[in-house]
């Protein structure tokens, strides 16, 4: 995705609300984005955001994968490096924080509170437990796998030119979620 559009949208996750799940793909598709584009920025563009800030804390390792349900059912390992919305997302973050690019305050504010490995850390940091043993996963409902370039046989599928096939291994373990939605936390 172009920097521009992420730029739109970085304002779009500013300007709504994160107690209403229906006014951020609403106001997303209002201004032109896809339905997959929406469910990606939804699920992808807040995870580089919050890990930086999670980095700066004394974090460092994190997943390289993320778990997303087939149509079917299974779940299935991605490469977050073959989902280009999360690379321009990752790019778009450094930028952000080396203050080489300016997005507005309350955007980046409301980026990071729909990070869910930020409010996971957030949770544990409250209830007294050692941060530094937190191990973050990320499961995705939506966009489904195949959405995300994985076909049922496990063959490898190119997204885009500029980026990676998608490292996809199955498993038919559901990856442990949160008990509540990422938004409750805050």
């Amino acid at each position: 995705m172009e920097r521009e559009r992420l730029l739109i949208a970085a304002e779009i996750f500013g300007a709504t609300p994160i107690t209403d799940p229906t006014a951020l793909p609403s106001a997303l598709s209002a201004a032109g984005f896809s339905q997959f584009e929406c469910d990606s920025l939804i699920a992808l563009f807040p995870i580089p955001f919050g890990r930086i800030i999670l980095k700066n804390s004394g974090l460092v390792d994190f997943a390289s994968t993320l778990q997303a349900q087939t149509k079917d059912g299974a779940w299935v390992s991605i490469a977050l490096t073959s989902q280009p919305i999360y690379n321009a997302s990752l790019a778009l973050a450094d930028d952000c924080f080396a203050k080489r690019v300016h997005i507005s305050a309350i955007a980046y504010q409301s980026i990071c509170a729909r990070s869910a490995e930020l409010a996971c850390y957030a949770e544990a940091h409250k209830a007294g437990k050692d941060i530094h043993s937190v191990e973050f996963s990320t499961a995705l409902i939506a966009p489904s796998a195949e959405e995300l370039g994985y076909i049922a046989n496990g063959t490898e599928v190119p997204l885009a030119a500029s980026s990676p096939s998608p490292s996809v291994s199955a498993s038919s373990k559901e990856p442990e979620v949160a008990k509540k939605p990422w938004w409750k936390f805050f």
